[in-house]
């Protein structure tokens, strides 16, 4: 016997899995309808990563089901701040760097600056950073 489990929503559908009925044990106790659970749990697995993904990467959108945003920073003085608007209506908790045109990195020069409309942010060089602000 089987019912069926709503188990995850993603994208307005939901996944709806066959999930067994009891366990069946032999006259020892054993689990004798095992593979039957492990199916059950990769199915499970499965519906939790339906449809994750990072979005598409273009600056000022979302970072797919997360609560985050792509920028792309254009750095055009070395260690100097750059104010980078971010749109997640509250402060951020930090960066991603997820791509950029050369070498150098960036860092934070005063994280007390941050607030719930943009960062700022310093470059070793003159360089475009794409970011992820979270």
């Amino acid at each position: 016997m089987s019912f069926a489990v709503p188990i995850v929503e993603s994208a307005g559908k939901t996944a709806v899995l066959d999930a067994p009925y009891g366990i069946i044990t032999d006259s020892e106790g054993r689990v004798t309808n095992a593979p039957r659970y492990n199916e059950y749990i990769r199915q499970v697995v499965r519906s939790l990563f339906w449809n994750i993904t990072l979005g598409n990467g273009e600056d000022a959108t979302r970072v797919g089901p997360f609560e985050a945003q792509y920028r792309v920073a254009v750095f055009t003085k070395k260690n100097e701040d750059q104010i980078i608007g971010h749109g997640l209506g509250r402060q951020p908790v930090g960066y991603l760097v997820v791509g950029q045109n050369a070498n150098g990195a960036i860092f934070v020069p005063d994280v007390l600056t941050w607030t719930d409309e943009y960062i700022v942010l310093q470059s070793t060089e003159i360089t475009t950073y794409k970011i992820i602000i979270f």
